[in-house]
């Protein structure tokens, strides 16, 4: 809810922007003022884009399940900041929470890789990833 409103204020944004950005610019100075269009077009796209954005949960439910489905667990990073890592089979999906704008600008980000196997391993080609089955939860 939080994106969708700092993207309707993004159409007063660029009012103010095009001054100090686009001053020398004539075309970008009529499609802004005279002819309100870049304005509009880019509230509507921040608006479309705010709209169209997965969950967590959405997206794992794209994903196909292994036999023993997801583990979930809640993990600190280096930066002391909590996400969500879920892991199904080789695969391992994190995700977690950032401001970008104080105090509405969140932005919501996903990661899937997958895990080295025991071949690249053997080959040189990754290093091998450890789970503690210990901190995790069977859902």
């Amino acid at each position: 809810m939080s994106s969708l409103i700092l993207m309707l204020l993004d159409y007063f944004l660029v009012y103010v922007a095009t001054l100090f950005w686009f001053w020398r610019d004539p075309i970008q100075l009529l499609l802004t003022y005279i002819v309100p269009i870049m304005p509009f077009i880019m509230a509507f796209d921040g608006v479309v884009s705010s709209l169209r954005t997965r969950t967590f949960e959405e997206i794992l439910q794209i994903m196909p399940l292994d036999e023993n489905g997801y583990e979930y667990c809640i993990e600190q990073d280096e930066e002391g900041r909590y996400e969500v890592v879920a892991y199904n089979g080789d695969w391992v999906f994190k995700a977690g929470e950032e401001m970008h704008t104080w105090p509405l600008g969140y932005m919501n980000w996903v990661i899937g890789y997958k895990r080295a196997n025991k071949w690249d391993v053997a080959e040189g080609k990754a290093e091998l990833l450890t789970d503690e089955a210990s901190n995790r939860m069977r859902i």
